[in-house]
């Protein structure tokens, strides 16, 4: 059932262009030793009573003896008219009256192949689908809404076989869907869905277009035989050349005993032996002996042709075997990719161009297909791909191929599809002759997108994600079962919008018809896990547009995070602006102070102060200060600046963690920081007519380079430099390329493309720039005719812990001041010192901190956080246990951060666990309050299933009526009891009370369940006296006692409120039932009958039965024991919220905010108790001396380090990740 369930799917995401497709197929199951033979309909069956798309699964299941009377898969498909196009009952088992006898439904004259012929105007086409050398899958494709039309054609196909049992070989489908395996068919539908898209994309050697049947390609041979009976009929006589004919093969070897059942159904149809592809006639005419009699004949050549297979299959392993044993000492070729042999050796092998690549394969030698990435060499010596075959096949790679391949290998996940090209070389081995991203199939309906919030933005209900859209109204969208990592992030998304209702989330939707038929991105923002965050409110006030020319328009106030901005030059307003906007209101003081005008700001203002900025800053103007004769060595002039262009990186397989540079495949990386851009562009305009100057390059040798280069005095090599500006804005755009100078030919190395105020674009492809940047290396560049700028072209690979850089002395670099570390270097270039990484300005930041450990390990006693923690952050764990310091980088023109000891924030962390726990806990109270308890009501609503695998409550209707037809329904299905026993039973419990109302008093709902009881109890026990007993009675006992036991565990579970005679009651019940005592429960008497069987053989598998089934019993009863809070009165919430459909709505939201909150709270209290303990011990070693305690920690090791800045999220705090120490202080 679990395995028909998983094929139970219907993919809207599927559908395309025309009408829904109505998806027929067949398809083999194996369970066990046993084979299964399923035919199913999936198809649309409209909206449901929530206006969400709905489908329905329908399934014949038959096996080995069943598939012999009836006629093909395709023709029960076409023909049963027992098909359900929907389901509106409940979940329910068939009965015997709803047998099915599906001999009825053959289709007459199926030969000669019309179907075909009308299709294809051949119709000895029907051969290509059985021809025993035709390669599968064959793909056909039809116009959409003409799958249905596949069948007739599949029918006559299989009507060509001699054997009617060898139709059942050939699995199908009509519609190939994303779940499907597509390897698992031998027929494939296609109506331009991706899925079959993909497939022809990946070579599928047998293509049949029956929309225009020029275009089909069938690279195998079709048998001749066949083809000329699907012209002819069955009597006509073959003619031509002779094929391979198809060869009768049984589904399966069958035991002595399947033989006796399987003749027995048999006997009582016939079946033609004529090649027409009838498979039965009609019981009516089942009464011929001499037709009876070709049955046996059929079974017995089913017996000898497995026989035989048997036969060949041991000689031929046999040879196999023998083959090894001679090879066993020589070298022995790799099993997944053997060399093709030619049988002599001067003689090249014949060309396999067109063949699969391996047996089984969809991807053919020599030409381009799909194949899907299923693992790689760590260091890309091989790949194994997969290429349709029931095994990956392994490819080893060239050195050069790996050089070519390497990187984009390496970025492709595992999964990820890609086009190859596969051949054989030399040595006859599979290589590489092509690789290249797959690609990109065309989106399915038009893009959408939209920003959604609020608590039910998203409801994901099973497979079905609904979107409530401002614009669009409701929306669903059937998961796709094959991407369960789109299900992770619709998943995240509810929990995010749950949480946070305010923030939103930007969604790019596929939409066709109004209706979802894709998701091309969810980006959830960054936010808190608080289930109760505080929201930063909307900016109040009025939209305002402000210009500012003069240095004075505005200035911080001392020791304050307030700027004030000169409006209108009259009103001086203020804004409190946040620590992560601070380097940007320094900025812009910065450029008006420096004489910049024209700076535009977006402003809103409330009152006397203003709510919101923003506002972009113009590149400072730079001017260009021709540059003098270079001095005898590049040291002698005076570096005024330094600038860090950071290269990326990437970490290399293994440990330790070891990094290699990551340049894109370009060669070239952008750096958009406009004050850089503007200087740049100066010092290299100035090369203009200084035809003798030079740039000056240097190998990076590790921190001690950023305080002094005569190290490298004799390694600096000159570069000329080449200007071209650009011919649209020469004035703003240049390249500046370098090259060498004093060879016979110059060789060129860097070349940068410079936007004046925007960007600086480096190209490093050329061989000897990509060299230097492998080993890092300074550039100075010349300013004016004594000064200059270093550039220093570093990454994570330059700063290795195993290069082994020894620490530098500190000297009066760090300067700690109360709680605040200041970093003052001694280096050259003073506080002029900037670190710029790829794409935009103020990703990252320089900071101090605790050095990194051994091997650059972060240090587990000191937390980096740019501020200090909330509550959040130490319940989640982002904060690992309570570290003796936090230390906070401050964003500004120099390193500076604040060292906060345990001490100090303990305090501050103790009230605010406090008031959260204050705030959850009076939540919670207010909730109970109102709400029944959630394991209550579930046990209430789910009684049925729970207690009798039954139906559950159907809210709003009465409760009593609901246990009252329950308990009925479960006595008449457990002991088997006639319709007069089960109407005296109803009558025996009814007549306590009114059958709506007893389940609101506790007196009698205790009579209910004892009468109850008292009835199951003697109904179960009324064989167990007699002389007669015997194990075949006890084994059905075995199962009716244990349903009887479940069901009163399950009755005392809900039922049994503690305060009230109903716990005590509803124990001495279940007692009555699982004692072991023979003379009061029912499990001990039948136990006790169960040991008088002795040794009989029956008797023992019967006692082995009764043990299994009691140990099973027992290990739930123990994991479920009463709820503490099974009290009446939250039975009596339970029931009046059961009785209200709209209160039930409610109730399923507040739940769900109950759970979070009584979750949050647990933790909290948890973290609490640690967050004590851990106050308790700082103390104990002497915490309160907090001043001495930093004083030490700022003698250790501490580095001048390089983090990324992760700018805060709705919700969420700004964070600061470390990327690299540059220099470590000792």
């Amino acid at each position: 059932m679990r395995e028909l369930e998983r094929l139970s799917v219907y993919d809207y995401n599927q559908q395309g262009d025309g009408p829904k497709a109505k998806v027929a197929l067949f398809r083999k199951l194996a369970l066990g030793s046993e084979e299964f033979f399923v035919v199913s309909r999936i198809s649309d069956a409209g909206l449901d009573y929530t206006n969400r798309t709905n489908y329905i699964a329908h399934h014949l299941i038959l096996d080995s003896f069943e598939i012999a009377t009836v006629p093909s898969p395709a023709e029960i498909l076409a023909n049963w008219n027992g098909w359900k196009t929907k389901w509106e009952e409940g979940p329910r088992y068939l009965d015997d009256s709803e047998e099915v006898d599906l001999s009825p439904f053959k289709s007459p004259a199926l030969i000669p192949a019309n179907g075909w012929l009308a299709a294809t105007n051949d119709p000895g086409n029907a051969a290509i689908l059985v021809s025993p050398n035709m390669k599968k899958p064959v793909l056909l494709e039809v116009h959409p809404g003409q799958e249905e039309s596949l069948l007739k054609l599949f029918a006559e196909s299989s009507a060509l076989h001699k054997l009617s049992l060898d139709a059942w070989e050939y699995s199908f489908t009509t519609f190939l869907q994303e779940n499907d395996d597509a390897k698992i068919f031998s027929w494939i539908g296609a109506r331009g869905q991706p899925a079959a898209e993909r497939m022809k994309q990946g070579g599928t050697p047998n293509y049949l277009d029956l929309r225009d049947f020029a275009q089909s390609k069938v690279a195998d041979p079709v048998d001749d035989d066949l083809a000329h009976v699907a012209r002819k009929g069955p009597k006509a006589k073959a003619s031509g050349a002779k094929s391979p004919k198809t060869r009768a093969k049984a589904p399966k070897a069958f035991s002595d005993r399947e033989m006796v059942q399987f003749q027995q159904a048999a006997s009582s149809y016939t079946a033609s032996a004529a090649p027409t592809g009838s498979t039965v006639s009609s019981r009516e005419e089942s009464s011929s002996g001499k037709k009876r009699k070709k049955r046996p004949w059929l079974m017995q050549l089913a017996v000898i042709s497995t026989a035989f297979c048997l036969l060949v299959g041991l000689v031929v392993g046999l040879v196999y075997n023998l083959g090894d044993f001679l090879n066993k000492n020589g070298d022995e070729p790799d099993p997944s990719n053997p060399p093709i042999v030619s049988p002599i050796s001067d003689v090249t092998s014949d060309s396999s161009e067109g063949q699969p690549v391996v047996e089984g394969a969809t991807l053919m030698m020599g030409k381009p297909g799909l194949v899907v990435l299923r693992e790689k060499h760590k260091y890309m010596n091989w790949i194994k791909l997969d290429a349709g075959s029931s095994e990956p096949v392994t490819i080893n790679l060239t050195e050069q191929q790996q050089d070519d391949y390497g990187d984009f290998l390496e970025d492709l996940a595992l999964n990820e599809q890609l086009k190859v090209t596969v051949v054989r070389n030399q040595a006859g081995r599979l290589a590489i002759e092509g690789l290249s991203e797959a690609p990109a199939l065309e989106a399915m309906g038009e893009l959408f997108e939209e920003n959604i919030s609020g608590e039910n933005a998203v409801i994901l209900d099973g497979g079905i994600a609904t979107f409530n859209i401002a614009s669009k109204g409701e929306l669903t969208y059937e998961l796709p079962s094959d991407r369960p990592d789109l299900r992770e992030q619709i998943e995240s998304l509810v929990v995010a919008l749950n949480e946070n209702p305010s923030i939103g989330v930007p969604l790019k939707l596929r939409l066709k018809e109004g209706r979802i038929v894709g998701i091309d991105s969810i980006t959830i923002p960054q936010v808190g896990t608080d289930p109760v965050p505080s929201l930063r409110p909307e900016p109040a006030g009025e939209s305002t547009v402000v210009v500012l020319n003069t240095p004075n328009s505005a200035r911080i106030l001392p020791e304050q995070r307030i700027v004030e901005i000169n409006l209108d030059g009259v009103r001086r307003l203020p804004y409190t602006f946040r620590a992560e906007e601070e380097k940007r209101i320094r900025d812009l003081v910065a450029y008006l102070t420096a004489g910049g005008k024209d700076l535009r700001l977006d402003a809103k203002v409330d009152g006397d102060r203003i709510t919101a900025l923003d506002f972009t800053i113009p590149a400072t103007p730079v001017p260009v200060v021709l540059v003098g004769p270079d001095p005898s060595s590049p040291l002698v002039r005076v570096p005024e600046s330094a600038y860090v262009l950071w290269l990326p990186g990437k970490t290399l397989p293994g440990k330790p963690v070891r990094w290699q540079l990551d340049l894109p495949i370009s060669g070239s990386i952008r750096y958009e920081q406009p004050e850089f851009s503007s200087i740049f562009d100066a010092l290299m305009r100035a090369f203009v007519d200084a035809k003798q100057a030079r740039v000056w390059q240097t190998d990076f040798h590790g921190p001690h380079s950023f305080y002094n280069l005569a190290d490298a005095a004799d390694a600096f090599e000159g570069f000329a430099v080449e200007v071209e500006p650009d011919r649209v804005d020469p004035d703003s755009q240049a390249r500046f390329s370098l090259k060498t100078v004093g060879t016979g030919r110059s060789l060129y190395s860097l070349e940068f493309t410079v936007k004046r105020g925007v960007s600086v674009e480096i190209d490093f492809s050329a061989d000897m720039a990509k060299n230097a940047a492998d080993r890092g290396f300074v550039l100075r560049v010349p300013k004016g005719p004594d000064n200059c700028v270093d550039l220093y072209f570093l990454s994570n690979k330059h700063f290795a812990p195993e290069l082994g850089f020894p620490p530098l002395a500190r000297g009066e670099q760090l300067q700690l001041s109360g709680s605040t570390l200041k970093f003052r270097p001694t280096w050259p270039y003073g506080q002029n010192f900037h670190v710029l990484t790829k794409g935009k300005d103020g990703s990252h930041s320089l900071g101090v901190a605790p050095a990194s450990g051994a091997g650059g390990t972060p240090r587990s006693d000191v937390f980096f956080s740019p501020s200090v923690p909330s509550t959040t952050a130490f319940v989640m764990g982002y904060v690992p246990g309570f570290p003796k310091a936090i230390v906070m980088p401050k964003q500004g023109p120099q390193p500076v951060s604040e060292i906060m000891m345990n001490i100090e924030y303990f305090a501050s962390l103790d009230g605010s666990f406090r008031s959260g726990i204050a705030q959850y806990d009076a939540e919670m109270k207010r909730l109970s309050a109102t709400l029944p308890n959630p394991q209550l009501y579930d046990n209430l609503r789910i009684f049925g299933r729970n207690a009798a695998k039954l139906t559950d409550y159907n809210i709003g209707s009465s409760y009593g009526e609901y246990l009252l037809g329950l308990t009925t329904k479960f006595a008449q299905q457990t002991l088997g009891l006639d319709d007069p026993q089960t109407i005296t039973f109803r009558k025996k419990l009814i007549g306590l009370s009114d059958s709506k109302s007893f389940h609101a008093n506790a007196q009698v709902l205790g009579q209910f369940w004892q009468t109850a009881a008292s009835e199951l109890k003697e109904e179960a026990e009324r064989y167990m006296d007699g002389f007669g007993y015997n194990a075949e009675r006890a084994d059905r006992d075995v199962e009716v006692a244990f349903r009887l036991v479940n069901f009163f565990m399950h009755v005392e579970r809900t039922f049994g409120m503690k305060d009230t005679n109903l716990a005590l009651q509803l124990q001495q019940v279940r007692d009555s039932f699982d004692s072991p005592d023979p003379d009061k429960g029912l499990l001990g008497k039948l136990q006790k009958e169960i040991l008088r069987m002795g040794e009989q053989p029956k008797g023992k598998e019967v006692g082995l039965k009764f043990m299994k089934l009691n140990k099973s019993y027992l290990e739930h009863a123990s994991q479920s024991p009463p709820a503490d809070n099974l009290v009446w009165q939250e039975y009596s919430k339970a029931l009046k919220l059961m009785s209200d459909a709209a209160s039930v709505a409610r109730f399923g939201q507040e739940r769900a905010k109950l759970s979070k909150y009584d979750q949050w709270l647990k933790r909290m209290n948890a973290k609490f108790i640690e967050l004590k303990a851990a106050r308790d011990v700082a103390f104990r070693a002497g915490g309160s001396r907090i001043q001495q305690a930093r004083e030490r920690l700022v003698g250790e090791k501490w580095a001048l380090a390089l983090f990324k800045v992760n700018q805060q999220a709705a919700g969420k705090p700004a964070t600061w990740d470390r990327v690299s120490d540059l220099v470590t202080f000792r």
